[in-house]
């Protein structure tokens, strides 16, 4: 059965990509080049979960600032200001590089 066209750009934008599992269990599509060890975390302003890896001098570096959680029931607003608001007691500082 031949890929509909409007599934066309999904179908290669996610050759580049992995599933991986997060340490609660949870699914996440990350770039290829993830490792383990890589972070996915949340950052206010940005309009998706964004993956970071921990630098030798304990910054980070953006590896990506576009992936995907799977079943998160607050997908709508998981990238929004508010999701970071309301779970501040979670929240961690990240220096990035």
């Amino acid at each position: 059965m031949p890929l509909p066209q409007e599934w066309s750009h999904y179908y290669y934008a996610l050759q580049e990509c992995s599933i991986a599992l997060l340490e609660n269990d949870g699914l996440v599509i990350v770039p290829g080049t993830a490792r383990d060890g890589d972070v996915v975390c949340i950052i206010a302003g940005a309009i998706a979960p964004c993956l970071l890896r921990r630098c030798e001098d304990e910054c980070w570096k953006l590896i990506s600032g576009d992936c995907h959680v799977f079943g998160d029931q607050d997908s709508d607003i998981a990238m929004s200001d508010a999701y970071v608001d309301s779970h501040r007691g979670q929240a961690e500082t990240f220096v990035l590089v």
